[in-house]
């Protein structure tokens, strides 16, 4: 594995977050589950209730530098499993379409636009790939076409802070093996009740452990709808 960039989420107040997700269907699944420094479950933002929950977004929980992420995701319960660690995260601030403020037919855009084939060249596709193109005023439209009543749409361009997290690997499990002989070690004392074998383990691989288990319960859980790995 290398070093990967990953958007995430901002809060209302600006913190970073990111969704624990994910579940089961019938012969695969994926889950997101987020540890913190000492591979501890963490307090989350918001715990959805309402809504599509089935296999979605579960939990908000905030992330700091040090905070691992772990995916995994099966066929028939052959797993692949990441266990990344969060190095860095950035702020961005970047431009994109507001809410769109006006709907226009094809005459009334034409009494106060000028004509869509002489503003440039298209910046992005919207709906259905419908294009959109910069207005002289600073806004965009999006150009439906001239057959329907409502041929135009205009937005105006704000600014909005993007988030990203860089994630260092930490453990890999592919092909039924670990590449960190400690997590296997955990675990397969574990599996056979052999606590004594593992004593001079340090708490944050029990802890990852822990969320590992976690991850895979997840993955495994026929449409779940609920967290699986948070602090009360």
């Amino acid at each position: 594995m290398k070093i990967k960039k990953i958007a995430i989420e901002t809060t209302k107040k600006g913190y970073p977050a990111h969704w624990e997700q994910g579940g089961g269907y019938t012969n695969t699944g994926v889950a997101t589950i987020i540890a913190g420094k000492n591979g501890e479950p963490k307090k989350p933002i918001y715990v959805r209730a309402r809504g599509h929950l089935a296999n979605g977004k579960h939990a908000l929980i905030p992330l700091e530098i040090g905070d691992y992420i772990i995916e995994a995701d099966h066929y028939r319960k052959n797993f692949y499993i990441s266990v990344m660690k969060i190095v860095d995260i950035e702020e961005h601030n970047e431009k994109t379409l507001g809410n769109s403020i006006e709907n226009l037919t094809v005459a009334e855009y034409d009494e106060k636009y000028p004509p869509f084939g002489d503003l440039g060249e298209t910046v992005s596709q919207g709906v259905n790939g419908y294009p959109i193109k910069k207005l002289p005023n600073g806004n965009y439209v999006m150009a439906k076409g001239r057959d329907e009543i409502w041929g135009y749409t205009i937005y105006p361009e704000v600014e909005k802070i993007e988030m990203y997290a860089t994630l260092e690997p930490f453990a890999n499990f592919n092909k039924g093996e670990w590449d960190n002989k400690d997590i296997e070690r955990v675990l397969s004392a574990w599996e056979v009740d052999d606590l004594e074998s593992i004593k001079d383990i340090d708490d944050e691989i029990y802890n990852l452990c822990r969320a590992i288990l976690a991850a895979e319960e997840k993955a495994t859980c026929y449409h779940c709808r609920s967290p699986h790995y948070i602090a009360e």
